[in-house]
């Protein structure tokens, strides 16, 4: 037998090593040794492992989305140049509408009546179950509910952001129902639980009906948003009502929100075909229309905001003509390729290369998803003792 002293391997060396690894290869790697377990359970490695992967997707011609289909069936989808591979996987237990959130490798799903709260890492399957919000509003059909997730570094840290409105009761009458926002913090004191923000009258934001999907840049959460409701759309033409739109931002840190101005073009835009993609770690907004050509068709502008909070930077990235789509879920991949994947409001995931005009579509099951696409990172986030966290049994 060879002395232990032969096969040691120094730490920094065994570090640059497994962060290069599949999640799923380094589960298995848990029961190597207790040194093993410590230091890939460690949240130093768990980040360093997820920049590592951060920074291959930015290196390599690859593209990763996470699927969620009709009857609640997931699956991993990646494409290259000239491939795609699609693996389905295990779905976490309970009743899940839909999915609320992304990011770092963690799924956010919650039920309908927002009753059912989950976070799930499909690269470990693991998952973590929420408690319910204390304070939720009327359970009835035009509730409105967004949910922001996002991490804060210094804490170690992910907080789930939830705002709640109930457009029933929105518009005077006694039962008027204010706008509700409370924060989760996933990795703090479980007695702490959720805790309701007080929000300022200049608050940026009092209708919830068409406020885009969250994304973060800088260790911010974002969402596009809304002042006037966009109900009222009337009786802001008639310089009767204040209308705007802006970016809302959000600091995991400190729960603190801020505001960032859209290009001067879009902020009165009544419109509320916006939404917020990433590219280059930069917040990206779409703009999407009515094509000149012919009603049958759509058109999308892309505005890139060059340096982060400054509005002076915006820049229009490209022009994009589209099919009559609509799409609900907009993932923007590769800058100098144009390439645009969109889930159509069918369930057809499309992409589309902006340079030529050109699109295509893909071949059997993966053509129609019947659902909602995300972006997705490889992580072993949820490994390191989130409490209460717990392991998805395979099958």
């Amino acid at each position: 037998m060879a002395d232990t002293n032969d096969t040691y391997i120094p730490n920094d060396i065994l570090i640059s090593i497994l962060k290069r690894l599949p999640s799923k290869t380094l589960i298995q790697f848990l029961i190597v040794s207790k040194s093993w377990y410590s230091l890939i359970t460690n949240p130093n490695f768990i980040n360093s492992h997820l920049h590592h992967h951060k920074s291959l997707s930015l290196l390599h011609p690859n593209h990763h989305l996470f699927l969620l289909e009709s009857h609640f069936r997931c699956s991993l989808f990646r494409y290259g140049d000239h491939f795609y591979q699609r693996t389905f996987i295990p779905s976490p237990p309970g009743e899940f509408g839909s999915v609320a959130a992304s990011y770092n490798g963690l799924i956010c799903f919650f039920d309908s009546k927002l009753r059912n709260l989950l976070l799930w890492n499909p690269s470990i399957n693991k998952f973590l179950q929420i408690e319910q919000p204390p304070i939720l509003h009327s359970s009835s059909f035009q509730m409105f509910s967004i949910v922001g997730l996002g991490f804060n570094p210094i804490e170690n840290d992910y907080k789930l952001v939830l705002f709640d409105y109930d457009r029933m009761y929105a518009y005077g009458g006694e039962d008027y129902s204010p706008l509700n926002v409370q924060v989760y913090s996933v990795n703090g004191d479980v007695n702490l639980g959720w805790k309701r923000l007080i929000l300022p009258p200049s608050f940026p934001c009092d209708d919830l009906s068409h406020v885009s999907e969250a994304c973060v840049v800088n260790d911010f959460i974002h969402w596009i948003v809304f002042r006037g409701g966009i109900d009222q759309v009337n009786e802001h033409m008639m310089g009767m009502k204040e209308f705007g739109a802006s970016i809302l931002s959000f600091d995991p840190r400190n729960d603190c929100f801020g505001e960032i101005q859209l290009p001067k073009c879009l902020i009165k835009e009544v419109d509320p075909d916006l939404c917020l993609a990433v590219i280059d770690d930069s917040l990206v907004v779409i703009h999407l229309g009515a094509s000149e050509d012919t009603l049958l068709k759509y058109s999308a502008i892309v505005w890139k905001m060059e340096e982060y909070g400054v509005e002076e930077s915006w820049k229009v990235l490209y022009r994009i003509n589209l099919p009559y789509v609509f799409g609900t879920n907009w993932n923007i991949w590769d800058k100098e390729e144009g390439k645009v994947f969109i889930t159509t409001s069918w369930g057809t995931l499309i992409v589309f290369h902006a340079n030529n005009g050109s699109s295509s579509g893909f071949s059997g099951e993966v053509a129609m998803i019947g659902g909602q696409a995300f972006d997705y990172t490889e992580s072993l986030v949820l490994l390191d003792g989130f409490s209460g966290a717990s392991w998805l049994h395979m099958e």
